[in-house]
C-alpha cells in the first residue's frame, strides 16, 4: 500500500505589535512544541514552546523578516500550571483565562477569587487533562488559543 503524504500546516499567529521609539515591529509567534507531564501524584504541567518572529511593518501587514541586532526571533515558553484559573463551560470560551493567583496569596484570597465566578471552572492545568482524557480536540485549536490568551495578557512584551 503506498504511503500517503501529509504536510501539517504550521501553527502560526500574529501576536500584538511591538512600538521601539519610531520603529513599529509586527510580530508573529510559531508553535514549536508540546510538553504535557504528570506526576505519579496525577499533578500535570503543559509547556508549549514557541518562537516569536520580528516583521517590519508594511502599511497594515507584514513586512521581510527582521534579523539585525535587537531583532531577532526568540523562543519563549508558555505554561499551564494550577495557578491559573480557566473557564470551564463547554463552547468556544472554554479555557479562556479568567484569573491568575499571585504570590503569596492566601489560600482564603485565593478561594474568594475562585467562588466569584458564576460560571464553572478549573485550574488550567486540571483543564488540560480533563481535555485529555474526555473531550474529542484538535490539539492545534488548544494550542492557538493558548498563544492568543497569552498574547492578550501580555506575555510577549
Amino acid at each position: 500500500m503506498p504511503l500517503v503524504p501529509y504536510a501539517p500546516p504550521l501553527i502560526e499567529l500574529p501576536i500584538s505589535d511591538l512600538q521601539l521609539g519610531d520603529t513599529l515591529v509586527r510580530r508573529k509567534v510559531r508553535f514549536e512544541s508540546l510538553l504535557h507531564q504528570q506526576q505519579a501524584s496525577g499533578q500535570s504541567f503543559v509547556r508549549i514552546g514557541v518562537r516569536v518572529c520580528p516583521y517590519a511593518a508594511l502599511g497594515d501587514g507584514y513586512g521581510e523578516p527582521l534579523t539585525g541586532p535587537g531583532f531577532a526571533s526568540y523562543e519563549a515558553s508558555l505554561g499551564a500550571d494550577n495557578l491559573t484559573l480557566v473557564d470551564a463551560t463547554p463552547g468556544e470560551q472554554a479555557g479562556a483565562i479568567l484569573a491568575v493567583r499571585t504570590l503569596g496569596q492566601s489560600d482564603e484570597a485565593w478561594q474568594a477569587v475562585v467562588d466569584s465566578f458564576s460560571q464553572p471552572t478549573m485550574l488550567q492545568a486540571d483543564f488540560f487533562v480533563y481535555l485529555r482524557e474526555n473531550e474529542a480536540i484538535k490539539i492545534a485549536d488548544v494550542i492557538r488559543h493558548h498563544i492568543q490568551r497569552a498574547d492578550a495578557l501580555g506575555r510577549f512584551t
